[in-house]
């Protein structure tokens, strides 16, 4: 089943959200704003604080710099208060054990862009219509697909791509994601339709995990297989150690797993064993029940999400939205295969309308009147 089946079974798609249901498939979040709204902005690990330049400390008053722009940066941190363990020893892993990494990362980025939602059309020369392509930047890497993403006359355009970029964080942590008209002026010069940006950093740094979002089944073949580098056992474990949680303890079948004194068992979230049958599809038992616990946890499910596209000239003016989510992985781990995204091919279909009846229909026809351009209205045998 196509990852498009997923999504428009999210959608109002009645008989294919039922189909997931019955065989226990995963199914998709969908968000209909930016993600980031939903999870306060992912700053449960870290905050955002504008620096500013106050004038009342050093320099002279009258100095023509302090009549600039007070915003000189941003900072990004946390403040924490703790009580002290008398033993002094514990106390660094007390206050710093959920600390991120000091020093930059290196981490692969992949972008998926699916399809535009109702943009804007800016041209003067084109009739309430566009011509779609994306453009990416992230860091000091730009591109700007017009071959491979171009999609003439559609302002609902089908993208249904990827990109693979590469950044480093803290340092160049900000994706942007522009939509381009082409050739939309007379001079055929390409418009900024609009662009939406995304703080990795935020993301990466998050207990929330928006990194890449759990699959609700642990699959290893099919096209929901698998996409996370960790397996769902890796990832609780350092979920727990980074919460000061002790490390979960599985059942000899790994049908059971106990996680800060709270037991989870596999029964419980799969309700028909029958589903479950194909070996060659399903993980193992352990895997599986890690997973169910992660999700119990709050961690972000897999997910699609609709974002806003604006344009800097027009602060706050919605150009329109892009379907998209992207996936973050280390530099030093090798990324899973990327998911299929194609959208269906389209199915020649025939309607055939079959009336068996009708009842209470005035038989009439209209002919030519005696006078010029007059006409007259009189029964007639039958109706057509």
């Amino acid at each position: 089943m196509y990852w498009w089946s997923r999504y428009y079974a999210m959608q109002g798609d009645t008989l294919l959200y039922k189909t997931f249901l019955h065989h226990e498939l995963p199914v998709l979040v969908v968000y209909e704003k930016e993600i980031e709204t939903y999870f306060n902005n992912f700053s449960d690990s870290i905050k955002q604080f504008k620096l500013q330049r106050c004038p009342k400390l050093g320099g002279d008053p009258d100095d023509e710099d302090d009549e600039k722009d007070p915003d000189i940066g941003m900072y990004k941190g946390s403040f924490r208060i703790y009580e002290l363990h008398p033993d002094v020893t514990k106390n660094r892993e007390l206050i710093y054990g959920t600390v991120p990494t000091v020093g930059p990362i290196k981490i692969n980025v992949r972008v998926y862009l699916l399809q535009g939602l109702r943009l804007a059309c800016r041209s003067r020369i084109k009739e309430n219509t566009c011509d779609p392509f994306l453009a990416v930047k992230l860091g000091s890497r730009e591109i700007f697909d017009v071959d491979g993403s171009l999609k003439k006359n559609s302002r609902d355009p089908m993208f249904a791509t990827f990109y693979n970029l590469t950044t480093i964080i803290p340092n160049m942590p900000q994706l942007v994601v522009q939509c381009w008209d082409w050739q939309a002026t007379e001079e055929g010069r390409d418009i900024l339709i609009g662009e939406t940006r995304i703080d990795l950093e935020n993301r990466y740094l998050s207990v929330k995990r928006p990194m890449c979002g759990l699959t609700e089944r642990y699959m290893v073949d099919g096209p929901h297989s698998w996409r996370d580098f960790m397996s769902p056992v890796q990832i609780l474990e350092e979920w727990c150690l980074a919460n000061g949680i002790p490390v979960p303890t599985y059942s000899s079948d790994g049908k059971r797993a106990g996680v800060n004194g709270d037991m989870f068992a596999l029964e419980e979230f799969e309700t028909h064993a029958v589903n479950y049958e194909d070996t060659t599809v399903w993980g193992e038992y352990k895997e599986r029940t890690a997973l169910y616990v992660l999700l119990e946890f709050g961690l972000i499910r897999d997910y699609v999400e609709k974002r806003q596209l604006t344009d800097p000239v027009m602060p706050g003016v919605p150009q329109g939205r892009i379907l998209m989510w992207v996936d973050i992985f280390p530099f030093s781990e090798k990324p899973p295969e990327p998911m299929k995204v194609d959208p269906p091919l389209p199915v020649d279909q025939e309607l055939r309308v079959v009336v068996l009846a009708v009842t209470d229909v005035e038989t009439v026809q209209e002919i030519d009147g005696p006078g010029d351009g007059e006409t007259q209205r009189s029964a007639c045998s039958g109706s057509f």
